[in-house]
């Protein structure tokens, strides 16, 4: 479990890492069209191990006084929020890169900050403490 906890914070960096690379790129639209691609293979990838090895109704998820419960729910919302925006900026098919693209980028940005730092400060340490 603690291998699959540094692997999903690895995997938040390197997503992290892609959307920012728009932002320092200038919002160039070829840029944009590559590191969005790739962040949302990314993020679809780690959601998807996220949702099979953490949100799963586990037993440890049961032992957490409820706290990982509505962990999972904040998350499941960020989720959905974040798909929606990559199903919005699908770059292959002229989506603008004006200025709500710089805005929705940001705030996503902010968002995945908050989802990274929260996953890191609660359910990392959790997890980690379930399996000492």
């Amino acid at each position: 479990m603690t291998d699959l906890i540094a692997e999903l914070e690895a995997e938040n960096r390197t997503i992290l890492a892609h959307l920012q690379a728009i932002k320092s790129q200038k919002f160039v639209r070829a840029a944009a069209v590559k590191e969005l691609a790739q962040a949302k293979a990314l993020i679809v990838a780690h959601l998807g191990k996220e949702g099979e090895f953490l949100y799963q109704p586990l037993p440890w998820l049961a032992d957490a006084k409820g706290g990982a419960l509505q962990f999972q729910a904040c998350m499941t919302a960020i989720t959905t929020d974040t798909i929606a925006f990559f199903n919005k900026y699908d770059l292959q098919h002229d989506a603008d890169l004006g200025l709500d693209f710089v805005r929705d980028l940001g705030m996503r940005i902010g968002r995945l900050k908050t989802r990274i730092t929260q996953e890191e400060e609660k359910l990392s340490v959790l997890c980690r403490q379930m399996v000492a």
